[in-house]
């Protein structure tokens, strides 16, 4: 049979505190002496100590000492110098990591961890101060594994002002500044599938600065790589075995095509010239100011009487031409074996490029000359050609003869061929 005592409070022995009975606990009020106070449940809403207490240890070794999470639902004030935050070494004896050594608060608002040099292992330790440096944060260890040197060396530090410093203790103008050798400072990295990465090589004033992108199966495939030598800036891509420079920008502002071709992938844009002084002259006007084509390739030209070409065949014939913006120049030669049974004035077609209609109140656009003619009846003091719009654009013949009471330019016609006419000229024009 259970038994019970019921008392409404319990004076302490020292006269000072009083321990009341609840339905809720066991309630402690005032102060309390005792050699040993435990509680496995409950609240405590006041507790003053003047040797060690511990929660969830039995040995503390601190005014308070917490083996657990500690949970902080208001502020935690600190008034003391200190405070230090414990963790196990989890059986590493000569190597301490990050907040496995001992953190500390002291009374100026700094908190470190110990800087006394472990023999025969590494050691890291953060270190800031928010009265002194307004926050800074700062990230120190050892100069090498074994710790041969006692003194710490910073690898971050993070100003009050979002600035970030590695291996240096003044990113003062930076919002990231690193330090280091000739060997990558920092790289950007994808993981997962086909990764990519993106590395920044700061050089000496002897050497080179690059950055350098790289894929999973190859390093280095290209590189922004500026030369302190010359102040040069080039541009590298990979050709299969290395890097080859392919561009390059002068100290000067002169760009050079290493190895390439300029390519302009949009119709209707180029190289722009509008920075360049225009004409000044009455009446003109600029249309553009853009190198927007260039072109060279072959064309056949085809002889015509009249429009028509029954009969006729060629020993030998070819064409070539040149355009650049919209002016066009045409080389052509022509051999007949045969002048056919066409009638009519000599016409050429087959032109690369449309001769539109540019000049007001005629169809000719251009004029050129032969350079050559041979079998052509009768001899001829002068032979030339118009480009003309018709059509599309065509090529009409025309002749001086040589002698004779008359110095007027003559279309030449069927009549004036023979089946070994052969000649060769040239002509510019402007096309669409």
């Amino acid at each position: 049979m259970a038994s019970e005592i019921r008392v409404d409070k319990i004076n302490s022995l020292s006269g000072v505190g009083t321990v009341t009975l609840s339905p809720t606990g066991l309630d402690i009020a005032g102060i309390t002496t005792a050699a040993t106070l435990r509680a496995t449940t409950g609240i405590v809403t006041s507790l003053q100590v003047t040797g060690n207490t511990g929660i969830g240890t039995d040995t503390p070794t601190e005014k308070l000492a917490v083996k657990g999470h500690l949970v902080v639902g208001d502020d935690f004030l600190v008034n003391r110098p200190r405070i230090v935050l414990s963790a196990p070494n989890e059986g590493i004896s000569t190597y301490r990591h990050l907040f496995g050594a001992n953190l500390k608060v002291d009374s100026s608002g700094t908190f470190t961890t110990p800087t006394a040099n472990i023999s025969g292992g590494g050691w890291e330790y953060l270190a800031a101060n928010s009265l002194n440096a307004h926050g800074t944060l700062t990230y120190l260890s050892a100069p090498d594994t074994n710790a041969t040197s006692s003194t710490p060396l910073p690898r971050l530090r993070i100003e009050s002002d979002g600035k970030v410093g590695i291996a240096t203790t003044n990113p003062t103008n930076y919002q990231l500044l690193t330090l280091s050798s000739d060997s990558a400072v920092a790289r950007f990295e994808r993981t997962g599938g086909a990764w990519a990465k993106v590395d920044i090589r700061a050089g000496s004033t002897a050497g080179n600065s690059y950055i350098t992108f790289s894929d999973s199966a190859t390093s280095e495939l290209g590189a922004i790589n500026y030369e302190h030598a010359d102040d040069t800036l080039r541009f590298e891509t990979y050709n299969g075995s290395s890097r080859v420079e392919r561009l390059r920008i002068e100290s000067d502002g002169d760009v050079t095509i290493t190895d390439g071709d300029l390519i302009i992938g949009t119709a209707g844009h180029g190289i722009d010239f509008s920075a360049q002084t225009a004409s000044s002259a009455s009446g003109a006007t600029t249309g553009s100011e853009v190198l927007d084509h260039y072109e060279e390739g072959s064309w056949t030209p085809v002889i015509s009487f009249g429009g028509g070409t029954t009969g006729i065949t060629y020993e030998a014939r070819d064409g070539e031409y040149t355009r650049i913006g919209r002016q066009v120049t045409i080389t052509f030669m022509v051999e007949l074996s045969s002048k056919g049974s066409a009638t009519g004035d000599a016409t050429i077609t087959g032109l690369p490029f449309t001769v539109p209609d540019l000049i007001s109140d005629t169809v000719i656009e251009a004029s050129g000359s032969a350079s050559y003619w041979n079998n052509i009846d009768p001899d001829l003091m002068w032979m030339g050609f118009s480009a003309e719009s018709s059509g599309g654009g065509q090529l009409s013949m025309r002749y001086q003869p040589e002698t004779g009471a008359s110095d007027a330019v003559d279309a030449l016609d069927n009549t004036n061929f023979t089946n070994s006419t052969n000649f060769r000229g040239s002509i510019t024009y402007f096309t669409s």
